[in-house]
């Protein structure tokens, strides 16, 4: 992680340690700024790291008071924000959108537009099947954080969703030259040459996917994809049973496997992964294979 600008008196080093978001992201961002206050080392009741560096505007660049200045990307938070933030993204992965998408609209009614609650609004849209509004929220919350993957990630998906395969390989492209050495520039390149036919060329991407990181579920559903269209069941098969190992809810892979195993003339081993992917997630085919239908 590139720190060099801290050395810039005209920037501010901002972190918060404490969650695992960009101020709330484990992420450091460096913000030009004219008035600061500096928070104290802080401790904060509750909180698993304790001292957190803050840095607080108190005046916004272009003079106005913040109350008056238009929503924009913000790159700290105060302590008070970040718990309603964390309690946001909480309800948001223990699947109550509706609640989450209340307490993400009220964060952006009192301002607070930190990268992490443009991304929130931009997932809870796209998960309701909202891909062009989450476009737009994806966009602002990269302006706000420009290192941090997460938007670049559901900003390439949503544009796969809508049909915009040259936009999603741009955004791809973008992450692969943010961060070298993770997956997700070669997994997104990978799925767009497959989605075009070209398995030749989405087996290059895909194996060094791979290579960068082995156990990555993405990865992993994609190296089995890539297997299938090449007709090899025992390499699509190896894929799967790593997947879940590390995705043991993950139902279609378990069915998946269960077919395999049933084409192999191996029935019972097909009857216990149809069973199981019945039991962790009531799989629809599970439960029709499971039934003799």
């Amino acid at each position: 992680m590139n720190r060099q600008g801290a050395k810039d008196p005209t920037k501010i080093l901002v972190m918060d340690a404490r969650a695992g978001r960009p101020n709330g992201c484990g992420r450091i961002f460096l913000e030009p700024s004219t008035t600061w206050r500096f928070g104290a080392l802080l401790g904060h009741p509750g909180s698993t790291v304790v001292l957190v560096l803050l840095a607080m505007l108190v005046t916004s660049c272009d003079g106005r008071a913040p109350d008056q200045a238009p929503i924009t990307a913000q790159t700290t938070a105060t302590l008070a924000q970040a718990d309603r933030i964390d309690e946001a993204r909480r309800l948001a992965d223990s699947g109550l959108a509706t609640r989450a998408e209340v307490a993400v609209d009220a964060l952006l009614a009192d301002r607070v537009a930190h990268p992490t609650v443009l991304h929130l609004k931009a997932r809870l849209l796209a998960d309701r099947g909202d891909s062009a509004g989450a476009i737009a929220w994806c966009d602002r919350a990269i302006a706000g954080a420009p290192q941090w993957t997460d938007p670049r990630v559901l900003l390439a998906r949503c544009y796969l969703r809508l049909d915009r395969p040259a936009a999603a390989a741009s955004v791809y492209a973008d992450l692969d030259r943010l961060v070298p050495q993770s997956a997700w520039g070669p997994y997104g390149q990978g799925a767009i040459a497959l989605m075009r036919n070209d398995v030749a060329t989405a087996r290059r991407w895909s194996d060094l996917a791979l290579s960068r990181e082995p156990d990555q579920a993405d990865v992993l559903t994609l190296g089995a994809a890539v297997a299938r269209a090449e007709k090899d069941p025992v390499r699509e098969a190896a894929m799967l049973e790593r997947l879940v190992v590390r995705s043991p809810r993950d139902g279609d892979a378990l069915v998946r496997l269960g077919d395999l195993s049933a084409a192999g003339g191996r029935d019972h081993e097909a009857r216990r992964w149809w069973t199981l992917a019945w039991e962790q997630c009531r799989h629809p085919a599970a439960g029709r294979h499971l039934d003799g239908k």
